[in-house]
């Protein structure tokens, strides 16, 4: 899942310090950064990042959970 991957690649606190000088330079700036710093640059620039991603898998997960429990609960319905 596409999420899962964005989760793992999120910047550490090591990376987050030594990026963070340029969270707040104009575009143009970033274009001398190679694309995978820019990359980290623009994830940095998102509030709660890793939280959200977290809640949305959460959200995702408890979707699947919910689904299964309905199956099982129409399942116990046909065999009452």
């Amino acid at each position: 899942m596409f999420l899962s991957e964005l989760k793992s690649i999120l910047p550490t606190a090591d990376q987050i310090g030594k990026l963070s000088i340029y969270r707040n330079v104009p575009s143009e700036e970033l274009v001398e950064l190679h694309p995978s710093d820019r990359l980290m640059v623009r994830l940095i620039q998102i509030d709660r990042l890793k939280q959200r991603i977290e809640g949305m898998l959460y959200k995702v997960a408890f979707a699947e959970t919910w689904s299964l429990l309905n199956d099982v609960r129409f399942l116990d319905d046909m065999i009452a």
